[in-house]
């Protein structure tokens, strides 16, 4: 990785290096620094000393191991423990496929040295899913139905001026005959009074 000092020398780079074809047959292509795979951070426990220099024990294990690029791993830290020492690295994904393969062990010294994922960029940006949280109107709970305020009826408007609700009125009918508060006994009755009332007064005749 090649870190420019201004646009010029960068412009520059690109023109030697980009496409420039090597004894092997492969070409060179660069690429942004934002596009290569992030590495992996990981954690390499061993339970004996016989590398102190931890620079020296990761060049030992790519040795031992073909396919480990260890050439390109960063050690970030070095604890020493009392039966070993750790070691935390960034470890590149090529190198990840060879170290599932050989079960997360590898001989370190004496003894077997054992790696542990802390971080793995790639599958924590795979976990990272968007979920809507915002709900329909027609799909909400009943709880939330229940929070709506239901319209009150106006008493005021239905009262008359003292305060007193007015009768209840049985309206007429075209198609059902006359008012539910006349009767037949009523009818009768009216009939009877319209005779005599006939009756009191006779015909007066010239």
């Amino acid at each position: 990785m090649y870190t420019c000092a201004d646009q010029q020398s960068e412009q520059w780079l690109v023109r030697t290096i980009d496409n420039h074809r090597l004894k092997s047959g492969a070409r060179l292509k660069i690429t942004d620094a934002k596009n290569l795979p992030e590495p992996m951070k990981f954690a390499l426990r061993t339970k004996d000393k016989v590398a102190q220099n931890p620079a020296e024990l990761v060049k030992w294990i790519g040795n031992l191991i073909p396919g480990l690029h260890t050439e390109s791993w960063r050690i970030l830290d070095r604890k020493s423990e009392p039966k070993g020492q750790r070691l935390i690295l960034l470890i590149d994904r090529d190198s990840l496929s060879v170290i599932k393969r050989i079960g997360y062990r590898v001989n370190a010294g004496l003894s077997q040295g054992t790696f542990r994922v802390l971080q793995d960029p790639e599958a924590q940006r795979h976990k990272e899913v968007t979920v809507p949280s915002s709900v329909p109107p027609e799909s909400a709970s009943q709880g939330e139905r229940d929070d709506i305020p239901t319209p009150s009826v106006d008493r005021k408007r239905v009262c008359d001026e003292k305060g007193t609700f007015p009768p209840l009125v049985n309206p007429t009918l075209s198609d059902q005959g006359p008012p539910l508060e006349e009767t037949r006994s009523d009818k009768r009755k009216r009939s009877v009074e319209e005779g005599m009332e006939e009756d009191t007064f006779p015909n007066i005749t010239e």
